[in-house]
């Protein structure tokens, strides 16, 4: 496989930041106001979530070599990174609901409770979280089968591959919490992670550029009104489409969302300027944040009537700044401090067991 130009890729921090804002702005109208978009904008959101997520893994570790060390380092970054603030807020919510607020919308009893901590569950928006962690103990597979010798790798890829199609043709057919529902979204993301090396060697800035402005047109046309949009972007359907297949299962949805990963891969002027400058940046670094805790947030503001009292974009804007502020002090005082805690633990204890008594570094995700 051809060299990386670079590991990190400044423009995907502010597109991951987007991404949380998407599901941010989309959720407004379940609380008490109207959204400055259409309600499903989080369901992109997320969308585009899972296949940024799938193309890091990509990016990161498909050029590497596998080993029992590096699976173990990988699996420790991509755990540490989720898993704490997850937790930390599942059973935030479950304790809120339990004696502080019954009707707090991450409240849920005990069997639910328990159901989000196998990554298992459902309440919104937590039930994103089970396929992502599923996929990365799938993700060492492809590792694997990518990684072996050219004259043996068909023999593992092809039925791999059938395994994919498989599962994408019934990926209707599963819960929407579990990985096989989803799975073709992080492949896509994959998808561009290993054609992008062979891509950059032959495009140019202007090109590059171009494509850029249609990805941005993209993005720009999701924030549409559906009265414009129309069943294109904003299909309707029957309440039985609770597992939103009409945009998770869909795959001329999914290829728009790999163009725009492409696209921005490329540290162009207009990318820079767009998503690597420093809001969208600490957007990124705060987007799980703002993306498990914004909930909560607006759901504070609706209890006690902020979307009432103020004018709506006062409202808006003010949400806005309480919602970084709360991701902010998430970010350095919970998410870092406990991902630095959970991975050197976990490099610890895989050091411990393979017999090393030198912890590894992990690479950043």
């Amino acid at each position: 496989m051809p060299h990386r130009l670079q590991t990190h890729i400044a423009p995907l921090d502010g597109l991951r930041g987007w991404a949380a804002l998407m599901v941010v702005i989309g959720h407004f109208g379940f609380f008490g106001t109207i959204a400055p978009a259409h309600r499903q904008l989080g369901t992109y959101g997320v969308f585009l979530f899972f296949a940024l997520s799938g193309f890091l893994m990509g990016h990161l570790y498909l050029s590497k070599p596998i080993s029992k060390q590096a699976t173990a380092t990988y699996l420790v970054a991509r755990i540490s990174r989720v898993v704490p603030l997850y937790y930390a807020t599942v059973l935030g919510g479950y304790l809120i609901g339990r004696y502080i607020d019954p009707n707090f919308n991450y409240a849920m009893d005990t069997s639910t409770l328990v159901r989000h901590l196998v990554f298992l569950g459902s309440v919104p928006p937590f039930w994103s979280i089970a396929p992502e962690i599923q996929f990365y103990f799938l993700f060492p597979v492809l590792w694997w089968i990518v990684t072996r010798p050219a004259e043996t790798r068909m023999r593992y890829a092809i039925p791999a591959a059938i395994f994919a199609i498989v599962v994408f043709f019934f990926r209707g057919n599963f819960p929407g919490i579990i990985v096989f529902s989803k799975m073709h979204i992080f492949l896509a993301g994959i998808t561009v992670a290993v054609i992008r090396p062979y891509i950059i060697a032959r495009l140019d800035t202007k090109t590059a550029i171009i494509a850029q402005i249609f990805a941005l047109i993209v993005l720009a046309v999701l924030l549409l009104p559906a009265s414009i949009t129309g069943e294109l972007i904003y299909p309707t359907g029957g309440a039985s489409d609770i597992k939103m297949n009409r945009y998770y299962g869909d795959l001329g949805r999914l290829l728009p969302f790999a163009f725009v990963i492409l696209a921005f891969t490329f540290e162009t002027k207009l990318a820079n300027l767009i998503f690597a400058n420093r809001l969208m940046r600490l957007t990124g670094k705060f987007s799980f944040s703002l993306y498990l805790l914004h909930s909560p947030v607006m759901y504070v503001f609706e209890k006690y009537g902020v979307f009432e009292y103020f004018s709506y974009w006062s409202a808006i804007g003010i949400t806005m700044v309480v919602l970084y502020l709360v991701s902010t002090a998430s970010f350095y005082l919970l998410e870092e401090p406990s991902r630095v805690v959970v991975r050197r633990t976990l490099l610890g204890i895989f050091a411990r067991l393979d017999g090393r008594s030198k912890i590894p570094a992990v690479a950043a995700a």
